[in-house]
């Protein structure tokens, strides 16, 4: 795998195993082939070193966050953007993707904690309960409205609401 001008911050391989996405300090996302290590598609748009990259379950989408404060959505079979989801106000470190593809969460330096709407990209809830830096959560999967983001800290949705 060649191409990059800087170092790669993060990788991760789709679920269906036919891609492999690398985020770098060049700003850029690329997507690979995962059988022939073949480079697909370079995804532009960060304005600073990518710092994650996190396929859906169901492979259909892409998402990524850097040092400029946001996140995006790519969609895959499109090659494209598909949304730009401005809300934290720090560096961003991790996302996850709900177990039905439906919700975005992603974490901060600012102490938040923010959960997207994949189909539209809109902010649906922004969970500031943290004191310090958000570094990395676990979703829990059977239970759709919480996540932990440290074993003293667990969070629920606000309200305890579907979204």
């Amino acid at each position: 795998m060649t191409g990059y001008e800087g170092t790669i911050h993060a990788m991760a391989w789709s679920a269906d195993g036919k891609h492999i996405a690398s985020g770098s300090n060049d700003i850029t996302i690329r997507l690979w082939d995962a059988d022939t290590y073949r480079q697909k598609t370079v995804f532009e748009g960060h304005e600073a070193m990518v710092t994650f990259v996190c396929f859906s379950h169901n492979s259909r989408w892409l998402a990524s966050g850097a040092a400029d404060y946001c996140a995006r959505l790519w969609d895959i079979e499109a090659g494209t953007p598909h949304a730009v989801l401005r809300g934290h106000k720090g560096m961003l470190w991790h996302a996850d993707f709900d177990a039905d593809d439906n919700w975005l969460v992603t974490c901060s330096d600012d102490a938040s904690a923010c959960v997207w709407s994949v189909e539209t990209g809109k902010l649906l809830v922004n969970i500031h309960e943290h004191r310090g830096p958000v570094w990395n959560f676990g979703l829990h999967q059977r239970r759709p409205l919480e996540f932990r983001a440290a074993p003293e800290c667990r969070s629920r949705i606000p309200g305890g609401r579907r979204i």
